[in-house]
């Protein structure tokens, strides 16, 4: 990742306005009362910036997606998609100089013909929160973590329930080895995310998490 690249990140989303749209089940009821195309940015999440449920409800745009980049959560389409729409696309795995071997291989052997660069999120900011959350931050935490470190003017949060429930679009039952700890431990990266988040007046959760974090 060249300096230059995410200087040009920084400043595309200084004093903006950024929502989060999430893939957990309550997503569209949490963008009932919003309008998430009136966002300056709008930030999703993995694979789940594509077939959406309802466009209508939950919006059309993508400007910026943060992944985890496993293998089975991309394709070449979608880096070619990713360029060809123009989309800023993070991840705390560094493809150039990640200590992942078998993921770095896999994305550079797909991005072969194609150019596309990926930015990196300051893998350090990973391992801090690692430490301090007592759990691996999912794909969505570090995405809020990261934005929240930048300059932005506020960062809105739908679809985001910290597995909570299982995702919109499918019952992947993979995702009960995450709902019962592994390998995010949901409740304690909860506990320790909501003692975190108290600090910042921009963070404004909405819907579902909004209730979980006024819980006592």
């Amino acid at each position: 990742m060249s300096s230059d690249s995410y200087k040009k990140y920084v400043e595309m989303i200084t004093d903006k306005n950024v929502i989060i749209v999430g893939p957990a089940s309550c997503l569209i009821e949490d963008c009932k009362n919003i309008n998430v195309d009136d966002y300056d940015l709008v930030c999703r999440l993995n694979y789940h910036w594509k077939k959406l449920p309802s466009e209508d409800v939950v919006g059309k745009r993508t400007d910026i997606i943060y992944h985890c980049l496993n293998s089975n959560q991309y394709t070449v389409d979608d880096l070619r998609l990713w360029k060809n729409d123009n989309l800023t696309v993070l991840s705390h795995h560094d493809m150039d100089h990640h200590v992942d071997h078998k993921k770095t291989k896999i994305y550079q052997n797909r991005n072969s013909d194609i150019e596309f660069k990926i930015l990196c999120v300051p893998h350090s900011l990973f391992v801090k929160f690692k430490k301090e959350f007592s759990s691996n931050p999912n794909t969505g935490t570090m995405a809020i973590i990261h934005l929240l470190s930048m300059p932005i003017r506020s960062l809105s949060v739908v679809g985001f329930d910290f597995y909570s429930s299982l995702y919109w679009f499918d019952g992947n039952p993979s995702l009960l080895n995450i709902i019962h700890g592994m390998p995010h431990k949901p409740r304690i990266q909860f506990a320790n995310f909501k003692k975190y988040i108290k600090d910042f007046d921009n963070f404004v959760p909405i819907g579902r998490l909004k209730e979980m974090l006024e819980m006592q």
